[in-house]
C-alpha cells in the first residue's frame, strides 16, 4: 500500500531533491481533517462508519493560509504520495480554492488517505507551484540500483510531432536533468516523472514526482512482464500508427 513507500512523499525527500522540483510548502494534517478530506469519498465514509461528513477545522485553514503565504504563487495540491491528478483543480490562490479542492471526491486520494491511518503513517498537504506543462513534456523514468533503466514518454498513447521537431534538444534534456538527479535521490529504486518545458526558444526540466519501483506503477511504453523490458533507451511514439498500436494493447486507459 502507499504506506509501504513513504520515501517517495514529497516530506521525505532531502533538499537537495527538493531543489530540483517545484517550489512547495507543506504541513501535517490532523487526524480529524484527514478523516474530513477522506469523507468526501463515498467507500471512505462507509468504511470509516460515518453518519455524516465531518467539518474542516479552522486550524487547517490558518495552515493553508500561511502556506499560500509562503508560497506566494498559484498552486496544486498534493498528499505526500499521492494527488487529484485528472481531478484536479488548477491554479489555487485562496484559502476557498484549497478547501475546494479538499472537497473533491477522489478515489486515489481516499484509497492514501485510509491506508495512512490503518498504518499510523502521518499525513502531509503540500502546496506546490502551479505550472503549465505540454502534454508532449511529460516523461517517466525507471530508475533501479540508481541506474536509469528505461524514459518513456508519459501520455503514451498520443504521438507528438514535436519529438521529431526537437529530439536532441529533449534527449540532451533528459540526460542533463537525470545526472544532476541521480545523486541526490535517497532511495535504489524509484519512478521519477520529470516535465520539460519550451518557452522563448528555453528548455527547462523539473522533477514532477517519485513513486515506487513497483508493477502498480504504470510502465508507460515498456512492460513489467517477465521482470520488465526496460532496456535503458528513451522509447516514445514514433508515428500516429505506433500510438494507436498502443491504444489497442491498453483499451482500458482510453
Amino acid at each position: 500500500m502507499y504506506s509501504d513507500h513513504k520515501a517517495t512523499f514529497v516530506e521525505n525527500w532531502p533538499k537537495e531533491l527538493l531543489a530540483l522540483s517545484f517550489l512547495s510548502e507543506g504541513f501535517e494534517l490532523h487526524e480529524r481533517d484527514v478523516i474530513a478530506i477522506g469523507a468526501n469519498t463515498h467507500d471512505f465514509m462507509n468504511a470509516k462508519g460515518l453518519l455524516e461528513k465531518p467539518r474542516f477545522s479552522e486550524q487547517l485553514r490558518e495552515d493553508i493560509e500561511y502556506a499560500l503565504s509562503v508560497l506566494n504563487k498559484p498552486a496544486f495540491l498534493r498528499f505526500g504520495g499521492v494527488s487529484y491528478h485528472d481531478d484536479a483543480i488548477s491554479r489555487l490562490r485562496t484559502v476557498d480554492d484549497v478547501i475546494a479542492q479538499l472537497s473533491v471526491s477522489n478515489r486515489r486520494v481516499a484509497s492514501c488517505l485510509w491506508d495512512c491511518l490503518q498504518s499510523s503513517t502521518p499525513v502531509w498537504l503540500h502546496l506546490r507551484e502551479w505550472r503549465d506543462i505540454p502534454r508532449w513534456g511529460e516523461f517517466r523514468c525507471f530508475i533501479k540500483e540508481r541506474k536509469v533503466i528505461g524514459v518513456s514518454q508519459y501520455h503514451c498513447l498520443e504521438y507528438f510531432p514535436f519529438y521529431k521537431e526537437k529530439e536532441s534538444e529533449i534527449r540532451f534534456q533528459l540526460i542533463e536533468f537525470l545526472q544532476k538527479l541521480l545523486p541526490v535521490l535517497h532511495v535504489d529504486a524509484v519512478v521519477a516523472d520529470v516535465a520539460i518545458t519550451y518557452q522563448g526558444g528555453e528548455f527547462s526540466t523539473v522533477l514532477i514526482e517519485l513513486n515506487p519501483f513497483i508493477q502498480r506503477t504504470d510502465a508507460c511504453l515498456f512492460s513489467w512482464v517477465n521482470g520488465g523490458d526496460f532496456n535503458g533507451r528513451i522509447r516514445i511514439n514514433q508515428s500516429i500508427t505506433d500510438a494507436q498500436a498502443e491504444k489497442k494493447k491498453r483499451p482500458y486507459l482510453l
